[in-house]
């Protein structure tokens, strides 16, 4: 997985198809488990550390980020959005089918 779909995954926000190829990724990977239970840790770590504390951005950093929001041009609608396809029954027999070959070393 990459760093922001690490992140993602911790703070819970990838879709529900993301979020299960993710879970099904991290079966077989523990590489990509140690991290996930690296950035954990961190989130616990900053929230405890954060708790009682009342934690903004610096004032410059904010009008940054609004004259960011200002610059930039709209972007395309939902109407411009190409619509996906629901996944087949069969296309995810055939991924389950693949997960399980790759268990078994085929």
């Amino acid at each position: 997985l990459s760093s922001d779909a690490v992140a993602m995954f911790v703070d819970n926000e990838l879709t529900n198809g993301a979020m299960h190829r993710a879970r099904l990724h991290l079966v077989h990977c523990a590489d990509c488990r140690e991290e996930i239970s690296k950035q954990r840790d961190t989130v616990d770590y900053v929230r405890e550390e954060c708790k009682n504390e009342q934690v903004t951005a610096p004032t410059d950093l904010k009008a940054k980020l609004m004259s960011l929001a200002n610059e930039c041009s709209p972007g395309p609608g939902a109407d411009d959005c190409a619509i996906q396809r629901p996944e087949s029954f069969v296309a995810k027999v055939e991924s389950v089918v693949r997960a399980v070959r790759r268990t078994q070393g085929r």
